[in-house]
């Protein structure tokens, strides 16, 4: 049974900005209704254990914290100096 039935794929299309032809149509109500229900399945899965931060990868934010540098900065009494324009 099909949760998504041709008027809501049209106006996902539509949403979308997207051509789709008849053909193509008369496809997307099952193929979206099967991607629903596998996401739907997830809901299923235990991630009672899994702490709130975990991550796949090691990876790690490389940034460092913005420092003000006032020795760096080109200031005239407390006004930046910047090149005149016209």
């Amino acid at each position: 049974m099909s949760t998504i039935d041709l008027d809501l794929v049209k106006h996902l299309a539509k949403l979308a900005n997207l051509k789709i032809s008849d053909e193509e149509l008369q496809q997307y109500p099952e193929q979206l209704s099967e991607s629903l229900e596998y996401v739907a399945n997830l809901k299923e899965i235990d991630t009672s254990k899994v702490p709130d931060n975990f991550f796949t990868t090691k990876a790690r934010n490389v940034m460092e914290d913005d420092e003000v540098c006032e020795s760096d900065m080109i200031s005239h009494d407390g006004y930046f100096v910047v090149k005149r324009i016209l």
